[in-house]
């Protein structure tokens, strides 16, 4: 596709999407393709070319991403390996900035790295070409109010990549119609199975099928209406008649959510899979599932004292390892009078009985990020189920389950007061040991 500036600039094969996206004549481009599709790729090359090229004399060149660290993650390292020496200012140790992170070239252009948490970095001399990557978790006001504008000189329009995969139905979603018939603009989109169905097809069992849908196949979907669409009492609960019991020789799970109303714990273990999950899962058997053996659940006048002398009552007999996961806030308000933060009145409480691990992480992870994984561990997009709830033991986690909704963004509803909560403890430990993608970081499933 083009010449190869520096041993960076390997060889590519793309297909006829790529192609068009990368030649477009259209001043403004939107790909939402899938995960691992080029797209980043394409519009790296594509604007450290027209950079060189640049016969302005000042042309500025901007690599953006919604906070600085991801645009420097993104993009800093790739483009100093893909800019040739012979285009830099001279002298080379002039060229670039790593307090500032510009490149500057021969011809008078440079090529800044920057995050747009910050909008006003985009803000100040003629913008000539712009990349937004990850688009769809940009604030909703920077292209009109911050980009669009520095884009609009007068004799030098410049012009615009949006790329990245869809988030929902947000701001990425309603320009994409707002702009569809506008002539300045073009479209574009990809699956990642067009580009490595390998790994397109391996995803399915990291990934739920909404999340797989997004993120795989660059689709704009709607997470309006149920949150946790993955459960199914047919399928994540045991048949009639069975239970999910307490396994003494496997670690327990406390996954706490800090309120006074509902005090709340739900106690879960990863456990090997049933007979009967194995047949819903057609005979396989992927190693440990996780299971919601028991919650506490007071719906009024609560502290996290009185939901651990319950864990105590209930659990004291358990002599092996004790994962706390949970909100890594601690609560938003201390729960109890007592002084410290509600993990340190679970620490007090709990540590003279159990063999406590903390495996909750410094910071909470995004709430859509929170409920893919746990849709995922409910069910996967090829099917296998890797959850499972006990109906007698966990009724507050099922209606969880059945009644959370989401607006058409993935916002969930928080009316309810009763609702969301322990999903919500449940859920900060899913997406901390099974996060979408694979892999985990602590060893709640594993002794």
């Amino acid at each position: 596709m083009e010449l190869i500036l520096t041993p960076r600039w390997t060889p590519l094969v793309p297909h006829k999407e790529q192609i068009r996206f990368y030649s477009s004549p259209a001043r403004f481009n939107i790909a939402h393709a899938g995960r691992r599709g080029g797209k980043t790729e394409l519009s790296k090359r594509k604007m450290i070319k027209r950079a060189i090229r640049c016969t302005l004399g000042d042309g500025r060149y901007v690599f953006g991403a919604p906070t600085h660290t991801q645009a420097v993650k993104i993009f800093w390292d790739d483009l100093l390996a893909m800019t040739p020496r012979w285009a830099l200012k001279s002298p080379a140790s002039r060229a670039i900035s790593l307090s500032y992170r510009v490149v500057l070239l021969q011809n008078g252009a440079r090529i800044e790295v920057a995050g747009l948490d910050k909008p006003e970095r985009i803000e100040g001399p003629p913008l000539d070409g712009f990349v937004g990557d990850e688009y769809g978790n940009f604030k909703a006001d920077v292209w009109p109010q911050h980009v669009r504008p520095a884009l609009s000189t007068l004799g030098r329009p410049g012009w615009a990549d949006l790329i990245g995969v869809p988030e929902g139905r947000n701001h990425y979603f309603q320009l994409t119609q707002d702009v569809a018939s506008k002539k300045d603009w073009d479209i574009f989109t990809w699956t990642t199975a067009e580009i490595n169905p390998e790994e397109a097809e391996a995803a399915r069992s990291d990934v739920d099928e909404v999340t797989y849908s997004q993120e795989y196949e660059g689709a704009f979907v709607s997470f309006k209406g149920k949150t946790y669409y993955a459960f199914d009492q047919e399928l994540n609960c045991p048949p009639e008649g069975e239970r999910i019991m307490y396994n003494p020789n496997h670690p327990l799970i406390f996954c706490h959510d800090f309120n006074r109303v509902p005090g709340n714990c739900l106690i879960a273990q990863e456990l090997p899979p049933p007979d009967w999950l194995q047949v819903r899962n057609n005979g396989q058997n992927r190693g440990l599932v996780t299971a919601a053996i028991d919650e506490i659940f007071f719906r009024q006048d609560s502290n996290t004292e009185k939901v651990c002398d319950e864990l105590i009552r209930r659990w004291r007999h358990h002599k092996g390892t004790v994962y706390l996961h949970g909100d890594a806030s601690g609560g938003a308000k201390v729960s109890s009078g007592v002084a410290g933060s509600d993990w340190d009145i679970v620490d007090a409480k709990l540590s003279p009985v159990f063999r406590l691990k903390e495996a909750y992480p410094k910071g909470n992870p995004p709430v859509r990020t929170r409920i893919n994984a746990a849709n995922t561990r409910l069910r996967s997009a090829d099917g296998y189920i890797n959850c499972i709830v006990d109906k007698k033991s966990c009724p507050m986690l099922i209606r969880d389950f059945e009644s959370v909704t989401c607006n058409d963004a993935g916002e969930i509803d928080k009316s309810e007061k009763l609702l969301t909560h322990i999903s919500d403890g449940f859920t900060y430990y899913i997406a901390e040991d099974f996060p979408c993608g694979g892999g985990h970081k602590f060893s709640s499933q594993s002794f």
